[in-house]
């Protein structure tokens, strides 16, 4: 992707690969809809699709005939494209939550966040760098701070996850926060 998708902008054809991507995902998961206790499969949806009410709206009439598929999607959208969704974007987002989807926001800058909107928009987790965070593992109060902030997410049904964790060294500063759900290179590529 990080060789292609500049082009693809470029050409005009982002929204049609994010479009195929996003039907080859929901294939995966109808596929294996007769596993047991399947794990939820975390999606993204670039800001192409997201504006293609179109495709949106046929999301939404898709799931809401495959039901049983929709607990297991959660679609992760980019923290500032979410924050410039259109009123019937939102709508659409309000009602795959309704199916039971859930959103991801990515690149979460901060946890002060509003918890009563992004339960109205079925956010189920939101997504932080680590970079963002060791500034705050320096001294006691703002770490507190954080760690505040982070159980009234995590109270209300919102997951934090810590992305971009490529140290050893930044993991361990990390887990005074106690977080529960990490990603990055140290675990894997």
């Amino acid at each position: 992707a990080a060789r292609y998708m500049r082009l693809a902008r470029q050409d005009g054809i982002a929204g049609e690969i994010e479009a195929l991507l996003l039907e080859e995902c929901l294939r995966i998961i109808r596929d294996s809809a007769h596993v047991e206790r399947a794990a939820p499969l975390f999606i993204n949806i670039g800001g192409a699709t997201l504006k293609n009410i179109v495709f949106m709206k046929k999301l939404l009439q898709f799931l809401s005939g495959s039901r049983h598929l929709a607990p297991r999607l959660v679609f992760e959208i980019q923290s500032g494209q979410f924050k410039d969704l259109q009123p019937a974007l939102l709508e659409i987002l309000r009602g795959l939550g309704k199916l039971g989807c859930a959103v991801s926001l990515d690149n979460v800058e901060t946890l002060a966040l509003d918890v009563a909107e992004l339960q109205r928009f079925h956010v189920r987790f939101v997504k932080i760098a680590a970079s963002a965070l060791m500034p705050y593992t320096r001294n006691d109060k703002s770490r507190a701070e954080v760690m505040r902030q982070k159980r009234k997410l995590e109270s209300n049904g919102i997951g934090v996850i810590v992305g971009k964790i490529e140290e050893e060294r930044t993991l361990i500063n990390l887990l005074d926060f106690d977080i529960l759900y990490g990603q990055g290179y140290l675990f894997g590529r």
